[in-house]
């Protein structure tokens, strides 16, 4: 106990001070250096000074109760423990004492010479590891910081060279197609070879510039994201021309196969196309020359969704490394040109983006025999989608534990133009884990996930937004929307209930429509 010199009792008894005396004499084989305060106030005016090692503390002073110094003493920074010596034991004055911030309480009654010891030992082992973790906390604080600069800086700077390098690419891609069309004279078959040569990289690039600013985003939580009723052949319409122009590029051979009768899905068709374009690049790149790869769409009705797949003939991928691969920077095989390498990005965001609407990703693959990567989205079912996203806590903003539905109403014809624009405004202005459904053309359901009960805060929000919009542009102004509460519902016990009700909005069959 060499680390032990000077020891406090504060208590208004001269008989305790003896008895302690003694006892710590016995407890540390010889005098211990042992000051004593007979009152509350002398007892906290010594703690002030901080110049003992341990503080003995009586339960009874007075009018005032030890409890309420050890109290005070813990609020003022009292770096020393605290122990509190009571005339008689219960669990009560246990959990007081702990709660006050004492150490530890002893009966004294009860106390011997050996109780007494450990007690000490044990109230200044407990007060060393308080103030390492604290020191820990107080480093790991600070470390946390520098992270966080440096992650905002590491982030900053990929956003402004991503930008940076968009405006040449664009102006690169320009002028090599103008040459790629004729537009300045014919060219030779070389020639229109090396300008498809050029675009296809300027592609590579784009997508690689694209990938870092999604990243990017997704971490901050600023990827935005726009969900709705979309026919499976028009965004298949939207990519093909890219993915025609990729194959060719990639000398492989290239065909589309879709089931008839393919139902709506609810998606974001731009983030649905990026996931299929990431895949198919892939695709063509590690089947190459002479390869085949096929892309097919079915529909899952057992499961209320279609499943996109991108299918080749190329290597193939060794089951240890078959989750590797969507992990961010991991690339795997060496079979591929070393042209082929990438950031080991776009599948990583694949994942993302199937998340985000509500679908998963999948690969199965034989060395030698090729691969499928495939996605799922679920069918415009707004029950089934409303379902869906309950039962992914991870796409809850901040771990919410009910859901609002706030119903829009605008008061405009149903075949009129600016209802298309409110549609997009509502998009924009709903995070990631919102959903928009369409109940008829003028209006509109909200389906809004939060961390308190009722929706007056999203609706608050969206007049707000609407107010500021029109503000801006006071010669097309957007049409007043009406905004309700519909009601909320908690997720844990309630959400079969909110499903139910969904069903009586739309219909048992009905479809979102986009």
């Amino acid at each position: 106990m060499s680390d032990v010199e000077r020891i406090l009792l504060i208590d208004d008894d001269e008989d305790d001070f003896v008895l302690v005396r003694e006892l710590l004499s016995e407890a540390f084989g010889g005098a211990r250096m042992l000051d004593w305060a007979s009152s509350w106030d002398d007892g906290l005016e010594a703690i002030g000074r901080r110049a003992h090692h341990v503080y003995l503390v009586d339960y009874r002073l007075g009018e005032r109760d030890g409890l309420e110094l050890a109290r005070e003493a813990v609020a003022a920074g009292c770096p020393a423990p605290i122990i509190l010596l009571t005339g008689q034991g219960s669990r009560e004055i246990d959990l007081e004492a702990t709660e006050a911030g004492a150490a530890d309480y002893l009966v004294k009654g009860e106390i011997t010479a050996p109780l007494l010891e450990r007690a000490i030992r044990y109230a200044l082992a407990h007060q060393q590891f308080l103030r390492s973790e604290l020191e820990a906390n107080e480093a790991l604080r600070k470390t946390n910081e520098k992270l966080t600069q440096f992650y905002r800086t590491a982030h900053q700077f990929v956003d402004n060279v991503s930008h940076e390098f968009r405006t040449p690419l664009t102006v690169i891609r320009e002028f090599a197609s103008i040459l790629q069309d004729g537009l300045t004279g014919d060219m030779n078959d070389e020639q229109q070879e090396y300008i498809g040569i050029i675009v296809s990289r300027v592609d590579d690039l784009t997508f690689m510039i694209n990938d870092m600013l999604d990243i990017s985003k997704l971490e901050a939580g600023l990827l935005g994201v726009s969900r709705k009723g979309c026919q499976v052949a028009e965004i298949i319409r939207h990519v093909k021309p890219t993915l025609d122009r990729k194959a060719a590029a990639s000398r492989c051979g290239f065909d589309v196969s879709i089931d008839r009768g393919l139902p709506q899905i609810y998606c974001d068709p731009e983030k649905i196309g990026r996931v299929i374009l990431n895949f198919a690049v892939n695709a063509f790149k590690f089947a190459g020359e002479g390869g085949h790869t096929t892309l097919w769409v079915r529909h899952r009705p057992d499961r209320s969704e279609v499943v996109f797949g991108l299918t080749d003939n190329g290597p193939g991928i060794a089951p240890e490394n078959l989750m590797a691969i969507f992990e961010r920077f991991r690339q795997v095989g060496g079979n591929a040109r070393a042209s082929t390498k990438g950031f080991g990005l776009g599948l990583n965001i694949a994942k993302e983006l199937a998340h985000l609407n509500l679908g998963e990703i999948f690969v199965e693959s034989e060395l030698g025999q090729g691969s499928t990567f495939g996605l799922t989205a679920p069918v415009a079912d707004p029950p089934e989608v409303l379902g869906r996203l309950l039962r992914r806590p991870e796409l809850l903003r901040d771990g919410s534990t009910f859901v609002s539905l706030i119903f829009a109403t605008v008061g405009l014809p149903e075949d009129a133009p600016l209802l298309e624009e409110v549609e997009r405004f509502l998009q924009y202005h709903l995070r990631a884990s919102d959903l928009l459904f369409r109940t008829r053309q003028n209006a509109w359901v909200i389906a809004a996930p939060s961390i308190e009960q009722g929706g007056p805060g999203m609706r608050d929000r969206l007049e707000m937004a609407h107010s500021e919009a029109n503000r801006n542009r006071p010669g097309d102004a957007l049409p007043a929307i009406i905004l309700d509460v519909g009601g909320t519902w908690r997720i844990s016990d309630q959400a079969g209930e909110l499903i139910d009700y969904f069903r009586d909005v739309f219909g048992v069959h009905a479809a979102c429509h986009g």
